[in-house]
């Protein structure tokens, strides 16, 4: 019997750094950069760097500052959207 997935299953899903730059519209070395920077949160396992699908969802989450939107606050000039 399948269940709906729940918030928690989604958080539970994570990403490579290349498939989420993929989602993001970046690229991988643009985001190994910000982890490191700690703009994105994800987890390390050995030397590779996951990232969950709730931190996905935030990223690509616009948000509206000075009049403009922006993906991000933490990063404005970099990820400005239409």
């Amino acid at each position: 019997m399948m269940t709906e997935p729940t918030q928690q299953d989604a958080a539970l899903r994570a990403f490579s750094i290349k498939r989420a730059a993929e989602r993001l519209d970046t690229s991988p070395a643009a985001l190994r950069y910000r982890v490191r920077r700690g703009f994105v949160h994800a987890a390390r396992i050995g030397q590779r760097y996951l990232i969950t699908a709730t931190e996905l969802e935030r990223l690509l989450t616009p948000v509206e500052m000075d009049g403009e939107r922006y993906r991000t606050q933490e990063n404005r000039s970099a990820v400005r959207t239409a």
